[in-house]
């Protein structure tokens, strides 16, 4: 998959971003947005943008998750939050393989090794065990799911 486009009507179809409070939160921050724009947004709230990706269809889905892999791995560690960011971006990844593996699969290999990078680099974002659970366990998992072992 190479330079994709943002995501546009088409690409949401069959999308009710009235199905609840998560797939409205979803729509409203994401939908016609570029990923460099989406960067403010996961500055703002990075739990809530980040999360919403688990509601999307398949192309917004591929599209946003390379962005929010991007946003994880070029934040910077000054950025407060950053704990936050990695964790979710490892939580999107797992839970979306768990339920809609066909979302993930194809795009995999873009994100393997960035979940390596976060898996690998947990004090790095500042993400104690004793509140996160480890990365490199949630990176196990991921990689099973994924057909990587």
């Amino acid at each position: 998959m190479n330079e994709m486009k943002i995501p546009d009507e088409s690409d949401w179809e069959d999308f009710d971003p009235r199905s609840s409070i998560d797939t409205d939160d979803c729509h409203y921050y994401y939908f016609g947005k570029s990923n460099s724009e989406m960067r403010e947004s996961f500055e703002r709230n990075v739990v809530l943008c980040g999360n919403g990706l688990r509601f999307m269809p398949i192309k917004p889905f591929q599209y946003y998750v390379l962005g929010f892999r991007d946003y994880v791995l070029n934040m910077g560690v000054e950025i407060w939050g950053r704990s936050d960011a990695a964790s979710v971006y490892l939580n999107v990844i797992l839970n979306v393989l768990e339920k809609k593996p066909a979302f993930v699969i194809p795009i995999f290999d873009q994100l393997k090794d960035s979940i390596n990078y976060v898996a690998e680099n947990q004090a790095l974002y500042d993400a104690d065990q004793a509140i996160y659970g480890s990365f490199i366990e949630r990176r196990k998992k991921i990689f099973q799911l994924a057909g990587q072992h």
